[in-house]
């Protein structure tokens, strides 16, 4: 039967593009909303929600309330949440583990009220942790070993308190690059070799032993260190011949050698080096002889990675082997516990190096860590600024993907030409190419004075402005022949002699309904107009800079919210309506239209009626009446939903248990998006 793979790496590269896709604006990027919707009472339990298009459009927009959009500094990648906890066993990072990814090979320790994530490299076989890692404790190589629990950590990124309790939850925790432990991981270096079978009868070490006088330069020569003061140190030649020498506290400490020979003359035992200390130990000193680990890579024997071997008394077995130096570069690795046959091991141990990820530890944290999950968090704050209603309840979240606005209103100052019903009007920021451009009237071709490369600048379907102080066209790029001549796909309409021309950093676009002096109303507009950009007729080529004001029925207010319940406004003549009820309106010809009110609410002195599953139309010259209160009400204005019914995707959809809004409260809405 065939196996199948899909790599750790697809699955993070998947969540990392979700996440980058909400820094993409304009025209071809993405605008992301949360929204919350269906404020009816359930009939019975919290219904099962089916992909078709009922659920995912029909009764979506109908019940949908309002919409807030998710910001850049909303969305985040996400690992596995594993406290630390001590007494507790961890496993360790293998790069041969097949279900590393569900293990606690890493863990987030709140260390002086910063979130650090540490990544674990060796855990004494499994035994507990009873010391925290700590940043106040790692070297300068991000690595923390405890010789209390046998433990080493590696330190990955920190989170601050901010962003921990923004997309925090129980089961998962932030992600955050750190580049500068990027740039310091190392490829291929060995960090930790793994003890599988102990072995037996390495009796070819010394636990600690102290300097004297007499054991340093013997023979005058500093390769040779005597170590006669070592309690129970072997009488048999090259017993410790392969072991490594370290120089453990004292003068020189954090120094090891390979020892090339032992020899026993008389009463004097002594070891020759490979090579001298750096730093000549003293009395002060203490050492250790271990059985030296080595390690070889791509079939030749490795000489810039070094470990030795610990030794438990009780059988002389291995208990873990500790990297001296990691080296780099290695591929493929195995290693091997060296002991001269005057030991007379009784049972060979079985070590094997961790390779680590590629480009080494913390080079790609974010992949090591199975970061294949992105959250977003999103805070309703009250009202959004009298934008949203902040009373009665929702039972329905969701992600919309890219939702088109209905009724935008522009309002400039100044503009070179008047504006055409009809034709779609583009928002931008303009980037100026050049002060000095050429086009004749009737001509495709434009002479462009710039200083780069112009056919490198401009693309295909690209959209520039040609422009003075009192025309402007908008032109669509056909092809760019040369550094200095662009050629477009429509005729100039005038003549313009040594004039600007812009580029199009395009924000959005629309279709314009109505015109006026300084104003204009959109609709079905694409992306965010923004106001401190400018503003193009596409027929008409009126171009304005001088934006003053946006309205979305006629509330001054930005793309950061919408609202998606039809809004009236107008008075209440008699009686209380109630939330959710039904209210209805009889016109012409005794036809009834209906709507489920949503609720009552007063901005500015203007009072509010907001309802969804609105069937019909609501007329300002008649009134409403509320079905179970009696209430009536006079209506003075009406708007539509501020996005355009079935616009955008729906991404994501969960029906909830019934959450109550209020003035004087939030909700945060956490999601988590596994890839």
């Amino acid at each position: 039967m065939a196996t199948r793979l899909i790599p750790n790496y697809y699955k993070y590269n998947s969540a990392q593009n979700f996440v980058d896709s909400f820094s993409e604006t304009g025209v071809n990027g993405n605008f992301y909303y949360v929204f919350a919707g269906n404020h009816l009472p359930y009939t019975t339990t919290i219904p099962t929600i089916y992909d078709n298009v009922s659920n995912t459009v029909n009764d979506v927009y109908r019940n949908m309330i309002f919409g807030k959009q998710v910001q850049t500094t909303d969305v985040a990648l996400m690992i596995r949440r594993v406290d630390y906890e001590t007494n507790k066993p961890y496993d360790m990072y293998d790069d041969r583990d097949q279900a590393l990814e569900n293990k606690d090979f890493f863990v987030i320790v709140n260390d002086g009220g910063y979130f650090n994530v540490f990544k674990c490299l060796e855990n004494n076989r499994g035994a507990n942790s009873t010391v925290s890692p700590s940043a106040s404790l790692i070297g300068t190589d991000g690595i923390m070993y405890s010789a209390a629990d046998g433990y080493t950590w590696k330190y990955m990124y920190t989170v601050d308190v901010t962003a921990y309790d923004k997309f925090s939850n129980d089961k998962y925790v932030p992600f955050r690059a750190n580049s500068e432990v990027a740039a310091a991981a190392i490829p291929g270096a060995i960090d930790a070799i793994k003890v599988e079978e102990r072995g037996a009868g390495y009796a070819n070490y010394i636990q600690t032993a102290t300097f004297n006088d007499a054991d340093r330069h013997l023979f005058g020569n500093t390769l040779y260190y005597g170590i006669n003061g070592a309690t129970g140190a072997s009488s048999l030649d090259d017993f410790y011949r392969g072991c490594i020498f370290g120089i453990t506290s004292g003068k020189g400490s954090g120094q090891y050698r390979v020892i090339d020979a032992y020899e026993v003359t008389g009463a004097t035992k002594y070891v020759q080096l490979q090579s001298s200390f750096t730093v000549e130990p003293d009395n002060s000193s203490t050492y250790s002889i271990y059985p030296g680990v080595y390690i070889y890579g791509d079939q030749t024997e490795s000489v810039n990675a070094s470990a030795w071997a610990y030794v438990n008394p009780t059988g002389n077995t291995i208990s873990r082997v500790e990297v001296i130096q990691p080296g780099s570069d290695y591929k493929v690795a195995t290693a091997n516990v060296f002991a001269h046959t005057s030991v007379g091991v009784t049972s060979p141990a079985t070590v094997r190096p961790i390779l680590p990820p590629p480009g080494g530890h913390g080079a790609n944290a974010a992949e090591e860590l199975y970061c294949s999950r992105a959250a977003i968090s999103v805070k309703f704050t009250t009202s959004e600024s009298n934008t949203i209603p902040s009373t009665n309840q929702f039972r329905q979240i969701g992600v919309l993907l890219n939702p088109t606005y209905a009724n935008v209103t522009i309002n400039y100052s100044t503009a070179t030409a008047g504006f055409t019903a009809g034709e779609t009007v583009y928002s931008f920021y303009p980037k100026k190419i050049s002060n000095h451009v050429n086009i004749s009237e009737g001509s495709l071709a434009a002479n462009v004075e710039y200083g780069g490369s112009l056919d490198s600048l401009l693309k295909v379907n690209d959209k520039v402005i040609v422009s003075n102080s009192s025309a402007a066209q908008l032109f669509t790029v056909g092809t760019v022949t040369n550094s200095s001549t662009v050629e477009f796909t429509t005729t100039s309409t005038k003549t313009f002699s040594n004039v600007q021309m812009y580029t199009l950093d395009t924000q959005a676009y629309g279709n314009v309904i109505i015109t006026s002096s300084g104003q204009i109303a959109i609709a079905n507009v694409v992306g965010h107009v923004k106001d401190d950009g400018a503003i193009i007729g596409s027929i008409s080529g009126a171009f304005s800079n001088t934006i003053t004001s946006i309205q979305i029925n006629d509330v001054t207010k930005q793309f950061d919210t919408f609202l998606a319940t039809y809004r009236y406004t107008g008075s209440i003549s008699s009686g209380t309506f109630i939330q959710n009820e039904l209210v209805t309106q009889t016109n012409t010809g005794n036809t009834v239209s209906n709507a489920i009110l949503h609720s009552v609410q007063s901005f500015g002195g203007v009072t509010n009626f907001y309802v969804t599953n609105q069937y019909g139309i609501f007329n300002t010259s008649n009134t409403i009446t509320g079905s179970n209160s009696g209430a009536v009400a006079s209506l003075t204005n009406k708007y539509t939903p501020e996005i355009v019914y079935g616009s955008g995707k729906v991404l994501y959809l969960e029906n909830l248990d019934p959450i109550l809004r209020a003035n004087n409260q939030s909700e945060v809405f956490k999601l988590i998006f596994e890839f």
